[in-house]
């Protein structure tokens, strides 16, 4: 056990369930009275998976001795290893650091809060040559003292290893002040290593690649030329690309136009994991979409190897009603989620009414004629091959 201020840590040689000692833990602090109900000790598990950690955090809501909760705690490492059958006890090692109570008026995360706490002891050390201790700042631990909200926290406090000079604390805590007095808290904080992120767009271009060369291929082998997989190829990237330059339209609207964005419910839309999540949703209904088309196309041409114009629009005339009226059908769908779905699916909603309406027209006034364009029903001299000609019958 490490004691600091009103926590302590319970260090475990191997994951432990909490559960098989925290009645005793509880036990010990109600005899000593710092607490006097289970909820006003907050638990946090380092690394918890499956209910068990090796590095379990407990901190009071209320301050108490430091010296009378290093008491109260000290017979738990014992206790917790009959308790829990454990070859090894506990370590207790008994601390001295600082701590420091923070508060917000709206909750933050605590990733945010010492990100911001660094960056602050950052901007002071610059100014300040001489400051004392701000390398404990940088690696400053924050515990929760209140319930989380959505992973967020209203009340926290924060404990420093070191001496501190308290002019320069009192710095930094007012930057962290001024920063979120000024700035927006942002709903997320997600932090990636150079290195792992070019990893992860290298590995991301591999899948992309790879996943359009599988499309090319099977659809080399269901409609035996690869004409028909490099017609959905470029239809679907042609659906992908318009859609995401509506979305990038839309900042320009927002920003310049804000009265007809207001009227569109359209905003200054950012991509997220649910964005993306609606774009590969997209494409497999674009892709679906054209490999009807081009079946009915197989279907009206038989073993003509030729392939003319008007082949072709007997075929999308064939499949036009259904096209229309299933576009129509999940176009109606989405149109309710985007007017009525609510801020979290907002932006999803929004590319799928875009998506839809694109895949449609694509799959018929794009992936058509890319047919023709790429050399589909030609010989190999270039000439186009023999095909039957539709003629009209007269009623």
């Amino acid at each position: 056990i490490s004691v600091s201020g009103n926590a302590f840590d319970l260090v475990f040689a191997e994951p432990t369930a909490i559960a098989l000692v925290k009645p005793s833990i509880l036990s010990s602090l109600k005899a000593a009275k710092y607490i006097s109900a289970d909820d006003e000790l907050i638990v946090r598990g380092l690394e918890e998976k499956e209910g068990k950690a090796r590095t379990w955090k407990f901190t009071l809501k209320k301050p108490v001795s430091r010296d009378g909760l290093a008491k109260a705690v000290s017979q738990i490492p014992a206790e917790a290893q009959t308790v829990a059958k454990l070859k090894d006890k506990p370590q207790l090692n008994v601390g001295n650091p600082v701590s420091v109570d923070l508060g917000f008026e709206k909750p933050v995360s605590l990733d945010q809060v010492a990100l911001q706490v660094r960056h602050s002891a950052n901007a002071i050390g610059a100014k300040v040559a001489d400051a004392v201790g701000l390398s404990t700042l940088k690696s400053a631990r924050l515990d929760p003292l209140d319930e989380q909200q959505a992973g967020r926290f209203k009340r926290m406090r924060m404990e420093l290893v070191d001496a501190i000079d308290p002019s320069i604390l009192t710095q930094v805590l007012a930057d962290v002040q001024l920063t979120y007095a000024n700035k927006p808290v942002p709903e997320r904080l997600e932090n990636f290593d150079s290195t792992l992120a070019q990893s992860t767009q290298e590995r991301a271009l591999y899948a992309i690649v790879g996943s359009w060369l599988a499309i090319v291929i099977f659809l080399w082998f269901r409609f035996g030329n690869w004409t028909f997989g490099l017609a959905t190829l470029l239809c679907l990237i042609h659906d992908l690309f318009f859609t995401l330059g509506i979305i990038a339209l839309c900042h320009y609207l927002a920003e310049y136009v804000p009265g007809l964005a207001g009227l569109l419910l359209i905003q200054d839309f950012k991509i997220d994991l649910p964005a993306v999540a609606a774009l590969l949703t997209l494409v497999g209904y674009s892709v679906n979409d054209t490999i009807v088309v081009f079946d009915r196309i197989r279907e009206v041409r038989g073993r003509n190897p030729g392939l003319n114009e008007d082949l072709i629009n007997k075929s999308v005339n064939q499949t036009l009603s259904r096209t229309i009226w299933t576009s129509f059908t999940i176009f109606l769908v989405v149109m309710v989620l985007y007017l009525f779905g609510g801020e979290g699916v907002h932006l999803f909603a929004f590319i799928m009414v875009i998506g839809v309406i694109v895949g449609t027209y694509s799959s018929i006034f794009v992936a058509s004629p890319l047919l023709i364009i790429l050399g589909e029903g030609r010989s190999p001299t270039g000439v186009p091959s023999s095909a039957p000609r539709v003629v009209p019958q007269k009623a």
